[in-house]
C-alpha cells in the first residue's frame, strides 16, 4: 500500500520484530526490556524506566501492540527527530495511548515522542493503487 522498496520492507520488519521483543519484555515488567533496541553503550534500565513508570502511573496494562514502522518523510512531525518511527499502541483497562518510538540512522532506539495517533492520507495513483502520505 505504501509502495516501499524491498530495502525499506526489510528494515521495517527488523525494527518491528525487535520492538515486539522489547514490548513483550516490557509487558512482563523487565527492567531492561529495551536492551534489544538500544545502542551497545547505552544503559537498558535507564531507557526502560520511563516506560515502566508510565505503565505504573496509568495502571492495568492489558497489552502492547506494535502497529508498524514508517519513514519520517520531509514535512512529517517526526522528520527532524530521526529517519523512522515505530508506532506502539498501549492498551490499558481505562486508557489507551500511542508511543512513537523514534530510531537513529544506525537502527538503534533514540526516543519516545508523544504525538498524534498514526494517520495517513491515501492518494490514488492507479487502478487499485494508492500512495500513503
Amino acid at each position: 500500500m505504501f509502495n516501499h522498496s524491498e530495502e525499506q520492507k526489510s528494515r521495517f520488519a527488523e525494527l518491528n520484530n525487535r520492538t515486539r521483543i522489547a514490548m513483550d519484555k516490557l509487558q512482563k515488567g523487565q527492567k531492561d526490556a529495551l536492551s534489544v533496541i538500544i545502542g551497545n553503550g547505552d544503559n537498558p534500565v535507564e531507557f526502560t524506566e520511563p516506560f515502566l513508570r508510565r505503565i505504573n502511573q496509568i495502571g492495568n496494562l492489558d497489552s502492547l501492540h506494535v502497529i508498524g514502522t514508517f519513514a519520517n518523510e520531509p514535512g512529517s512531525r517526526f522528520h527532524d527527530s530521526g529517519p523512522w518511527t515505530t508506532f506502539v499502541y498501549a492498551e490499558f483497562a481505562n486508557w489507551n495511548q500511542y508511543w512513537n518510538l523514534i530510531w537513529n540512522e544506525d537502527g538503534t532506539y533514540k526516543e519516545n515522542r508523544s504525538g498524534p495517533w498514526p494517520s495517513f492520507v491515501l492518494i490514488p495513483i492507479g487502478k487499485g493503487q494508492y500512495q500513503g502520505v
